[in-house]
């Protein structure tokens, strides 16, 4: 059995980021696994940690977990240290790879679980209906686990994960390996999560699925801040919306299209540039078109410098 903490710890106030990471850094000997990783998460956000392989995402989501201890640094989740015993009784973790008890079903497997987190039975076994019922999985005692599909697996997963009631849910890849309907059933289910007020930490391969439902993004490579914010902020930091402006007169770095002059530029100050250029000839702007990079194209732009 998991402990049950009796002693008093600190508390958030409304307001106040439930997640808050310092400084955070872990070595592997002489290697830096991350350093000097600083960001927060507020209630009920979902929030995308996403890099390359290497770049320290897994040991950061593995040092939320608590199930590491940072070498430099601090994380606190609704006031507690990740080094608190209470913090694992508040969190729900679904690792990329979640090795099931294959020999039970999945009823037994969850209230085994709910034991662990010494949920009484009649409240477990509550949860345990909402969660299946939410994930539309109708096995219950039917089955064993071992003979279940990836996909029905995958929701058995994600069920634990809830079994405790937690604040704070840290989901690495829970899509992974799914088919397309299985994964936006999910995806749509974490959203479903945050609306119900559960703080969401989301990582990732798929960049579309972080871009779809993050609230805001921090982007690591090599154990460092690249970018963080919502995509509109990225976007912004990085230049990486893109405008492209089309006149009715030549100007210097346009091409000819069939419907004018063309030039794409990141920055809408230089918009106005162009303008200019063009009233100095007589001419004006035909169009202006605004185009939004996606997260995969930022991604790779940093992941290759």
């Amino acid at each position: 059995m998991m402990a049950r903490a009796t002693t008093s710890h600190a508390q958030t106030t409304p307001g106040d980021p439930f997640v808050v990471v310092e400084g955070l850094g872990k070595r592997y000997g002489a290697n830096w696994a991350m350093k000097e990783l600083t960001f927060d998460v507020r209630p009920g956000e979902i929030f995308g940690i996403i890099g390359p392989n290497g770049a320290g995402k897994s040991t950061t989501i593995k040092i939320l977990a608590g199930l590491i201890a940072p070498t430099t640094g601090t994380v606190t989740v609704g006031g507690l240290q990740v080094e608190d015993p209470v913090h694992k009784m508040r969190i729900g973790y679904l690792p990329e790879e979640s090795p099931l008890y294959e020999d039970m079903t999945p009823l037994s497997y969850l209230r085994f679980f709910a034991e662990l987190y010494e949920v009484p039975r009649d409240v477990a076994d509550r949860r345990i209906d909402d969660s299946l019922a939410a994930l539309k999985l109708d096995v219950r005692d039917e089955k064993k686990i071992g003979d279940l599909s990836k996909g029905m697996r995958r929701k058995v997963a994600i069920a634990r994960s809830l079994i405790n009631d937690p604040d704070l849910l840290i989901y690495d890849e829970p899509a992974s390996g799914l088919d397309p309907v299985a994964s936006a059933y999910i995806l749509d289910l974490v959203q479903e999560l945050s609306r119900r007020g559960k703080t969401v930490v989301f990582s990732a391969h798929n960049l579309y699925h972080v871009e779809r439902i993050c609230d805001r993004v921090l982007i690591v490579r090599q154990g460092s801040v690249i970018a963080q914010g919502t995509m509109a902020e990225i976007r912004a930091s990085t230049r990486s919306t893109r405008y492209t402006v089309t006149t009715d007169v030549p100007f210097m770095g346009a091409e000819e299209t069939a419907r004018g002059f063309a030039m794409t530029v990141t920055d809408f100050a230089e918009v106005h540039g162009i303008e200019e250029q063009v009233k100095d000839k007589g001419g004006r702007i035909i169009d202006v078109r605004e185009e939004e990079v996606s997260l995969e194209e930022i991604f790779l732009r940093h992941a290759a410098n």
